[in-house]
């Protein structure tokens, strides 16, 4: 199968295939140029600057590769047996990484948290997410509570759970009060980590007090001098019980220096991100002014997404 030589596991969760299933497969291939155009991923795939994605839902999969950056092919299939799904397995098998299964139990060890292994009949997921720099799984803590580990292996990997250990402890990051919130940093030759709560779910984008929520989190960012960078719906979950959206992966986090420029930016990302054929930079002027203002966002919302 020509998947054996996958190098890394996309395990992101908070993918969308959208209509026609074009926002999934741009997802997927976008990730793929990510990684070739900065290096990011392990340092083979840096190297050789070529990929495979598997992007998939209930119903169907696309495997994708891309060379450079830039998409070459994509095969289609559905989950019709048991076929299919000995061919998921297979593709996670092939590219699993020995040195980070190892890390990764050093680190559950260190931290004292077991990872939660889905039972059947159970609907989350251990991996949270994965990405160029880490990979995210769900766990519990000496209490049982649901905790997210996030770990990184090699040095650039290190250089953004540091990057994302110094956000964490800004007090005006705690001030504003919209972010998740680092429990335990724990570090190794290789590797770091960090225990953070609370364990949301990606953010439900055809729900509009949460798309509002998730504005008013980067609002409150900038009124604490702020700003995200990387403002997208990927990078925000959502809190049922407390019915608010919180940011997190924040690595990039800076202190502002233009509020209105910089807000504006994270706006516009973040709308982007979730509908990518809206003017996003007229809806994050409009948002600002709202703000500003002292309105809410809910019928600027709607007027924009739905």
């Amino acid at each position: 199968w020509d998947c054996r030589d996958c190098i890394e596991i996309v395990g992101e969760a908070k993918v969308q295939m959208g209509e026609k299933d074009f926002q999934g497969i741009g997802e997927g291939l976008d990730y793929l140029g990510r990684i070739a155009a900065t290096g990011e991923g392990t340092a083979r795939l840096a190297r050789v600057k070529s990929g495979r994605v598997l992007v998939f839902d209930a119903e169907k999969f696309y495997l994708l590769r891309a060379v450079d950056g830039r998409g070459t092919h994509c095969r289609y299939g559905k989950w019709t047996d048991q076929g299919s799904v000995t061919a998921i397995v297979d593709f996670i098998a092939s590219a699993a990484d020995r040195e980070w299964a190892l890390e990764l139990e050093a680190m559950c060890i260190k931290a004292n948290v077991r990872l939660c292994l889905p039972t059947p009949g159970s609907n989350f997921a251990c991996v949270l997410g994965s990405g160029g720099f880490g990979r995210v799984f769900r766990a519990l803590d000496e209490n049982g509570e649901t905790v997210a580990l996030k770990l990184a292996v090699g040095e650039r990997g290190v250089d953004a759970i540091s990057s994302e250990i110094r956000a964490h402890e800004l007090p005006a990051l705690k001030a504003a009060g919209v972010t998740t919130t680092m429990i335990q940093q724990l570090h190794r030759d290789q590797s770091s980590a960090l225990v953070i709560r609370p364990v949301g779910i990606p953010l439900p984008t055809t729900k509009q007090h949460a798309l509002v929520s998730a504005l008013d989190g980067l609002w409150e960012l900038s009124r604490h001098q702020l700003r995200h960078r990387d403002a997208r719906k990927a990078n925000v979950i959502w809190i049922e019980k407390d019915q608010m959206a919180l940011w997190t992966d924040l690595h990039k986090l800076i202190g502002v220096t233009d509020g209105v420029q910089d807000f504006q930016e994270d706006v516009e990302l973040f709308a982007t991100s979730v509908d990518d054929t809206k003017d996003s930079r007229d809806f994050a002027k409009r948002v600002w002014e709202a703000k500003t203002a002292g309105n809410t966002l809910h019928a600027l919302v709607k007027a924009h997404f739905f």
